[in-house]
């Protein structure tokens, strides 16, 4: 998965080489749904619940940018603005109450060296 990240960034990478522009995602997300890396946008009934392989693939982005200096941060989508937990068994994006919410703590923390 991290090789994935990096190969998909790439274009990003070497476009911020050529300007000097550092960059920051604006969307990154993975459904709570098995195998969420591929297909990132999908999160129907069809795709059976894998809170685990949403945490797995946002974990993977935070390791395979964690020392890019081109890459100074990502908004993740999604943490309701009301605070809720996602609900057992939640095939969506929400991050909150979530293994993938744990995963994308710790890869900030690692990126600001704490």
């Amino acid at each position: 998965l991290d090789e994935a990240v990096r190969r998909a960034v790439r274009p990003v990478a070497e476009l911020s080489e050529r300007t000097g522009k550092s960059v920051i995602f604006t969307e990154v997300g993975y459904p709570a749904v098995r195998s969420a890396w591929i297909a990132p946008r999908d999160e129907g009934p069809g795709r059976p619940a894998g809170t685990e392989d949403a945490a797995r693939a946002s974990a993977a982005v935070a390791r395979a940018l964690a020392k890019e200096s081109w890459w100074k941060g990502v908004y993740w989508w999604k943490a309701s603005s009301d605070g809720k937990p996602a609900a057992p068994g939640e095939r969506g994006y929400q991050i909150l109450g979530t293994p993938a919410e744990k995963a994308i703590e710790l890869g900030f923390r690692q990126r600001a060296g704490s």
